[in-house]
């Protein structure tokens, strides 16, 4: 084993899929944190680059940014992953091919990681996949010449297999480049769980005061934070969450499209389908194996007094 080994956690699974497979060029993911949506980025790039030898655009908001996502992320990934590694045989020294914006590797391919600020940096490039890391943090219109998307999506002309990918948690409602680019799709799939006890369906949500399904807890007590199923009142403990995983499936509630992969698609009737040329996916802090429902619920406490 070496530290850039992978593990696909099941809430990912569906989400890195649509991203890998033809047929679809447009993935939008609504996420929030801890779930992991920058580190499956940085994935899905290695993937192009090592598998697929496509050129590559990745964008953040602010030029500070891409130049520390070049640094943490893309320069270790380089250095810790074997098969992509080997691409780049100026790995750990100074030299041309490897500055702080391009890497240029052995099998003739590019990755850019730019600022999503500047109207030049939306120029001249002509590239195959093109990322959006927090797409919600960007310019509504970049120097007067549109929106990221519309401006990045344009160095996608000519590739035969075109992807844009972004990702961002969502802020303000109406305005919001993420929610904008997640209605340019038809399908919004929300991640449906099952539960231990009656094994019906539901989409994991917050429930709040008066709500008697969602996450709760006890005595104002975090770590007495469980989650009560919306069908039979069940309380689930947090160590059941990754098991429910399992069996869940991605399903949009308002067109029926469903997937338990991201690779094969249903209706709602079980009829295959091919997969949608653009698909959105939403999923939050409640799914995520890397915090606790114990630790959300922290999270929203300080948040009340602040």
């Amino acid at each position: 084993s070496f530290e850039g080994c992978w593990e696909t956690l099941a809430c990912q699974l569906g989400i890195m899929n649509a991203c890998g497979i033809q047929g679809i060029e447009m993935v939008n993911v609504l996420n929030s944190a801890r779930v992991g949506y920058t580190q499956m980025s940085r994935a899905a790039v290695g993937y192009f680059l090592e598998h697929k030898k496509r050129n590559q655009i990745l964008y953040q908001p602010v030029d500070a940014q891409a130049a520390n996502f070049m640094k943490s992320h893309v320069e270790t990934m380089i250095r810790d992953v074997p098969v992509v590694k080997k691409l780049a045989p100026w790995c750990g020294s100074k030299h041309r091919d490897s500055t702080l914006d391009t890497k240029k590797f052995n099998n003739g391919k590019q990755l850019w990681v730019f600022g999503g600020k500047s109207a030049k940096n939306y120029r001249e490039k002509s590239a195959d996949c093109v990322y959006y890391d927090e797409l919600a943090a960007f310019d509504d219109d970049i120097e007067k010449e549109g929106s990221p998307t519309f401006l990045g999506d344009k160095r996608l002309e000519g590739s035969a297999f075109p992807k844009s990918i972004r990702g961002s948690t969502p802020k303000d409602a109406g305005n919001c480049q993420i929610t904008k680019a997640a209605e340019e799709s038809r399908h919004l799939l929300k991640f449906h769980l099952p539960c231990p006890t009656c094994e019906q369906e539901q989409v994991l949500k917050w429930g709040g005061k008066g709500v008697e399904y969602g996450i709760k807890w006890e005595d104002d007590d975090p770590k007495t934070a469980h989650y009560v199923c919306e069908h039979c009142s069940t309380q689930i403990d947090n160590n059941s969450l990754e098991s429910m995983q399992l069996e869940g499936v991605w399903r949009c509630e308002e067109t029926g499209i469903n997937t338990t992969d991201g690779i094969s698609y249903y209706n709602v009737d079980g009829e295959k389908l091919d997969a949608p040329e653009s698909i959105s996916f939403h999923i939050w802090s409640a799914y995520s194996l890397f915090s606790t429902w114990s630790k959300i619920v922290s999270d929203f406490q300080k948040c009340k007094k602040d």
